[in-house]
């Protein structure tokens, strides 16, 4: 992956005139035209662009083969930016195989989570809309089908060192460190985690989210996630790209450990 479109590429944009854009961030590819006071968004997926990063202010071809949406605002749209933003839902992630957990014992994963990307204008950077970097299916996790909460099933595992998952520029790396405060020994088969309260970071080669720390107090009991506020300590992590989706909460009680139930879309 090209260093420079990697860091480069979540700058604002000058929109000033008549513009196409296209932005190519893993399988979203998105086209943006400005004329007058309208700017129209349109997006497709492309399953084999796990990779790919561009971002073309003057691309020499262009197809209409997109669904698009149009806004009208005027002077707003002179300026624009892309951010990387967080789920909209709690997430559900396996370990690359099921791990016990002493009691009283930590292990650290890490989670690689296609990211949504913010389409802002203005000043101001007011969102226009946020779409996913790629086709999420929907998982419900809970004891039944009724208790419990939707949410995204990744098709990537939880790795015990970051370096081990794939570089895929569209994944925001999530540190999760996982205590065991309980006297039981702790099965982890699947995780469900709120990610709607976590920043994203910019680093060297990756995107970052806070570290979560999540403390398992019994089978009987629900667990406590806590988001540690700033920068997590790797890969050179230095700007804020994004704020969370949700601010009110700094440690939240969830039952992340439940069992996950088959969910299918349609």
């Amino acid at each position: 992956m090209n260093e420079k479109p990697f860091k480069h590429i979540w700058n604002p944009i000058d929109l000033s005139g008549e513009h196409r854009i296209r932005f190519q961030f893993g399988p979203l590819d998105v086209r943006i035209k400005r004329v007058g006071d309208e700017l129209t968004i349109g997006w497709r997926y492309d399953r084999l662009g796990e990779t790919r990063l561009s971002l073309d202010t003057e691309p020499a071809r262009w197809t209409d083969d997109v669904d698009w949406k149009r806004w009208v605002g005027g002077a707003e749209f002179d300026r624009l930016i892309f951010k990387p933003i967080m789920p909209d839902r709690p997430i559900v992630v396996r370990p690359e195989m099921p791990v016990s957990l002493l009691p009283k014992e930590t292990a650290m994963f890490f989670v690689g989570v296609p990211s949504f990307i913010s389409v802002c204008v203005g000043k101001h950077e007011k969102q226009l809309c946020d779409i996913p970097t790629s086709i999420l299916s929907n998982t419900w996790f809970g004891e039944t089908t009724v208790d419990g909460a939707l949410c995204y099933g990744l098709k990537t595992t939880a790795k015990r060192e970051h370096n081990q998952l794939l570089n895929h520029p569209f994944r925001v790396i999530c540190p999760i460190r996982i205590k065991n405060a309980s006297s039981e020994i702790l099965d982890i088969e699947s995780l469900c985690l709120p990610v709607k309260h976590l920043s994203v970071y910019l680093g060297e080669t990756r995107l970052w989210g806070n570290q979560e720390t999540v403390e398992f107090r019994g089978n009987k009991k629900w667990g406590r996630i806590t988001s540690s506020p700033g920068s997590p300590p790797f890969d050179g992590v230095s700007g804020l790209l994004s704020s969370p989706r949700d601010v009110s909460h700094a440690d939240i009680v969830f039952n992340v450990f439940r069992k996950l139930i088959p969910f299918h879309n349609g």
